[in-house]
């Protein structure tokens, strides 16, 4: 239930923006939800009905909004290990080439923003972009039919 709290100016692929998507669990505290993604807390009610109640139905389950892995490429890091593979290959020769040296916050965040989109697009290409998420905002949400 890890929740990623740093600011990205970057949005990496947003499902339809920032609507809502739901999960639920049987118990509050299990480590890994794996209902999958529900547009309404009524719909992960229905689903729970529907496929999980059986004969011993629970009355209530725990809701969580989820929260999509949104991912953002580092660009210094990118820069400092560039500089780290020169220094390997070329040694000496290389310490004056510090690329990262003198750069404003501005060209760090537009550098991180054009690796994120490049790495982005290129999991996109290969189908491979993160499909999980943390969730948050849990709540007990009673499922008794007819109350």
């Amino acid at each position: 239930m890890k929740k990623r709290t740093d600011n990205l100016t970057f949005a990496v692929d947003r499902k339809e923006g920032n609507k809502k998507e739901y999960t639920w669990e049987i118990t509050k505290d299990k480590e890994v939800w794996e209902h999958g993604y529900f547009e309404s807390v009524e719909k992960c009610v229905e689903d729970y009905l529907k496929n999980y109640a059986g004969d011993s139905p629970q009355g209530t389950i725990y809701v969580a909004e989820c929260e999509r892995y949104i991912f953002s490429v580092d660009g210094s890091a990118v820069i400092d290990n560039l500089e780290g593979q020169a220094y390997d290959e070329c040694g000496e020769c290389s310490e004056g080439w510090e690329p990262s040296s003198g750069i404003g916050s501005e060209s760090w965040a537009e550098l991180d923003e054009q690796l994120t989109k490049v790495v982005c697009d290129w999991l996109k290409k290969h189908n491979d972009m993160p499909d999980f998420y943390s969730i948050v905002n849990v709540k007990e949400v009673s499922v008794r039919e007819g109350k």
